[in-house]
């Protein structure tokens, strides 16, 4: 190796070496220059805040001397009427420093130690003769008004309507046996407000009793962009004072020169040196390093051409839009990403440096000035914001916006960085779910005659719909965050009531329906027929719903029948006698309307309800002469002594299960003539879809198949393949299910073999044809004109209805939108045409025919 190549390595150590500790020296130096700055800065900070300070104690000083001034007064003459009062408060208050008169007040301590204003000048809240035993502040003072204590006291803070805290100056006197004060109000704004601006902010809190310090100006927290804080304490007038002085960035003390020239000699030595000691090397290495210099270059061009493409890449395919602008008044963009095109329309060129057409001009006018604010406020701190808003696109929409940035520093610019999401799907989810949450409480508070409400494990009751308010007599804001058992419950119901939600917490089943008893408002006790079940709530906590209905009603009547049930048995007779008159008043109504051709239809169907009426009938009798035998017996058993408690029980049971057998059969009676009133029955569904005809006949046909899979008919179909229909499969399957159901009942008497048709007559790009056809004995011609009446059957009263070809007609017309028309057959038997649109009406264009 020669000498030269062994001088290189070490002449680079050297240069090396000598640079760092030249940095090291530039950098002790400007610590030592920066430090020596803060010292001085904080030295003066802590004068001015003891030369403020001691300004704001004189502020305090001539106050407690007003207050001396006045007690010599009083103290050096036995009798001072309120022109000496007057003219003494003048004088003192003329004397102020700051020329600021002196509000000042003279109380005496009455035998009942109750403070009463005697003299008073410039408080116009305290006229003289004034009780203040409503004014806690004052009142409290009364501690002060002592022997012992002869020196001013500050009296409790308290806060004026303004929200200004204020506090009353005391000083004690005790003359010829006599208590009293003298006092004057302190305005801490006021106080504050004499200060000079020297670049510092007070903020002061004040202990008064040894009680905890309160801020009366200012609060706890130091102020935005302050350097330090100074704090000072003292104490005086019988409370301690804590001064806390902020310095701010402006203070007259803050060494700027300083810290720019020990900066210039941190960093600007730092450069240079660096600057030398590169040269140095490259100047050593420059012909070693010319080659390979080009072929780096090279390189690191293709790899930060690379590395651009990548990044390119990954922006371009960011579920949003980043973004760079500038922080200036008009938000200028300088980049944006092509997401920006799906968010609001424009290319991002026709938003970057565009002064007439900005992002800031797209963003809806209700949110400019928030979001301005937020963005302007998270800036100062250099922290990062989060903030969502609307915009409007050129084309006229609107869409909710989130972003997301951080504030960035490039030189001497400074810059936002962030993205943008379009939050618009999430908002419209969020303003569904909020009127969800809304229809399902409003569908809550209007569920009549249901109570409704929610409850914790504890029973702590959760919501309360407007039903639970009538039912039980207290306000849902009287009911939530009370315990069932405050106001409802027993103990040991809500005992009981507790330990059923623990059950359907653990096994999540709801309860089946129980009575509970609950006590009313007004003392009254109701019974509930109630059901609760396990809800989940937020922060995977459990509810309870309990859904209750008011049985006190029902209990009063089982009260009742209890109480009468020695009249039972004349009253079911009774009731009995009355049905069988109604029903031969029926029957006999029946039998004139059948000789009116006019009313045949009409009297028909009341044959059907009076022979439907038989069973219900027949069963309240039989339970009612049951029932008198049992009575019989109860009686004789009664009458013997021989009565057992399981016999009591076992009658009363019986009377029960005779009541209710008796109230369904009337109920049933009832049904059944309210029943045959509905002549215009949809039972199909209206869920509209599209479907295979083919498919969907056969699928009918396999449930039917049991109807007479035991018998010698058959049901054929010749139906083509994929022919599809945008119409509603439900009505289409009670259609042929009436159909078959209607020639199995009708067609095939005495047991005879028959066959089912269904077939397709036509099929066009509009609508379909099919018929349905059997090989029965047919319709006589005089009845075809009366298939589609409602109630018409030649069966009444062994099971018919007349309701089935009835609802074919309305389904096929009204549901389907089709036609549906009889037609004879080849030879016997009956032969219907359905013409159906391959496209069914929607329900408001369903045509309307006679």
């Amino acid at each position: 190796m020669s000498f030269r190549s062994r001088l290189y390595p070490l002449l680079r150590l050297a240069i090396l070496l000598l640079t760092l500790a030249l940095c090291v020296a530039c950098f002790v130096c400007a610590a030592w220059l920066e430090r020596s700055a803060n010292q001085a800065q904080y030295a003066r900070a802590q004068q001015d805040a003891q030369r403020t300070t001691s300004l704001l104690n004189g502020w305090i000083d001539t106050r407690r001397q007003a207050l001396r001034g006045m007690a010599a007064l009083f103290i050096g003459s036995d009798d001072v009427d309120a022109h000496e009062f007057a003219k003494a408060a003048d004088a003192l208050q003329n004397s102020a420093d700051d020329g600021n008169r002196l509000p000042l007040a003279y109380a005496e301590v009455d035998q009942q130690r109750k403070l009463r204003i005697v003299y008073s000048a410039g408080l116009e809240q305290l006229p003289p003769e004034l009780d203040v035993s409503d004014k806690p502040a004052l009142t409290q003072t009364l501690q002060y008004a002592t022997e012992e204590n002869r020196s001013t006291r500050l009296g409790p803070l308290f806060t004026t309507v303004l929200g200004d805290w204020r506090a009353y100056h005391v000083y004690p006197m005790v003359h010829h046996d006599r208590h009293s004060l003298v006092l004057t109000p302190i305005d801490f704004v006021s106080m504050v407000d004499t200060l000079p601006s020297n670049g510092m902010l007070l903020r002061l809190a004040i202990s008064v009793d040894g009680e905890p310090p309160r801020f009366v100006f200012g609060d706890d927290r130091r102020a935005p962009g302050s350097l330090f804080t100074i704090p000072v304490r003292q104490s005086r007038v019988g409370a301690t004072w804590y001064w806390y002085w902020d310095v701010l960035p402006g203070y007259v003390g803050d060494q700027w020169y300083v810290h720019s020239l020990a900066n210039l000699i941190r960093y600007g030595g730092l450069v240079a040196l660096l600057s030398l000691c590169m040269a140095a090397l490259i100047l050593l290495e420059l012909y070693a390093r010319s080659q390979r210099r080009e072929a780096e270059l090279a390189q690191a061009h293709a790899k930060l051409e690379e590395s651009e493409h990548h990044y390119r890449t990954l922006v371009d395919q960011m579920p949003g839009t980043v973004f760079r602008c500038r922080i200036d008044p008009d938000w200028t963009m300088l980049y944006l990403s092509p997401g920006i095109v799906t968010l609001t329309g424009l290319q991002p060129e026709d938003l970057v440096h565009n002064r007439s057409r900005s992002f800031n001009s797209l963003i809806h006018p209700d949110d400019q000035g928030p979001v301005r604010h937020k963005v302007q406020y998270a800036l100062l701190d250099e922290t990062p914001y989060e903030v969502e808003y609307r915009i409007q696109s050129p084309d006229g929409r609107t869409r909710w916006v989130y972003e997301r940035g951080r504030a960035t520093h490039i030189g001497m610019e400074r810059y936002v960085d962030g993205v943008l999401l379009d939050i618009s799907e999430r908002k419209e989810a969020e303003t569904q779910r909020e009127n969800a949450i809304r229809t399902l409480r409003a569908i809550i508070n209007n569920t009549p005659n249901v109570a409704i409400q929610g409850y914790d494990p504890d029973g702590r009751v959760l919501f309360w719909n407007h039903a639970s308010e009538k039912l039980f007599g207290w306000s849902e804001e009287e009911a939530i965050g009370q315990l069932a058992s405050d106001f409802m419950f027993t103990e040991v119901d809500h005992h009981n009531f507790v330990g059923v939600l623990h059950h359907i917490a653990a096994t999540g089943e709801a309860t089946e329906p129980t009575e509970w008893p609950v006590q009313r408002r007004d003392g009254t006790q109701a019974w509930t027929l109630s059901t609760q079940f396990a809800i989940g709530l937020e922060d995977d906590k459990t509810g309870f719903v309990c859904m209750d209905v008011d049985i006190t009603v029902r209990k009063q009547y089982e009260d009742e029948l209890r109480r009468t049930r020695d009249r039972l048995e004349e009253s079911v007779v009774e009731r009995t006698r009355e049905l069988s008159e109604a029903n031969d008043e029926l029957k006999h109504a029946m039998h004139q309307l059948v000789q009116s051709e006019k009313l045949a239809s009409l009297g028909n169907l009341v044959a059907g309800i009076a022979h439907e009426l038989n069973t219900p009938l027949g069963n309240t009798v039989t339970v009612s002469s049951t029932l008198r035998q049992k009575v019989a017996e109860f009686e004789t058993l009664l009458n013997e002594n021989r009565l057992k408690r399981s016999e009591l029980g076992s009658f009363v049971a019986t009377c029960t299960e005779a009541a209710m057998l008796i109230e369904k059969s009337a109920q049933r009676a009832s049904e059944l003539i309210s029943n045959f009133k509905q002549v215009a029955v949809d039972t199909a569904s209206t869920r509209r879809r599209d479907f295979d005809l083919k498919q969907t006949v056969e699928e009918v046909l396999s449930t039917l198949r049991p109807q007479f899979k035991h018998s010698p008919h058959q049901v054929m179909t010749d139906l083509p393949a994929n022919v599809h229909l945008q119409s509603y499969p439900g009505p289409l399957e009670q259609i042929i299910t009436n159909l078959v159901t209607n020639s199995l009942t009708h067609a095939f008497p005495d047991g005879r073999a028959g066959t089912i048709r269904i077939s397709m007559a036509d099929v066009n790009d509009n609508q379909v044809q099919l018929v349905y056809e059997d090989d029965g004995i047919g319709i006589p011609d005089a009845l075809k004109r009366r298939v589609f009446d409602p109630f018409f059957t030649t069966r009444l009263g062994l099971g018919g209805s007349g309701l089935g070809l009835y609802i074919v007609y309305n389904l096929v017309h009204s549901v389907l939108g089709g036609r549906l028309e009889l037609s004879p057959g080849e030879g016997a038997g009956v032969r219907f045409i359905l013409t159906l649109p391959r496209i069914a009406p929607l329900p408001q264009e369903n045509p309307t025919h006679d």
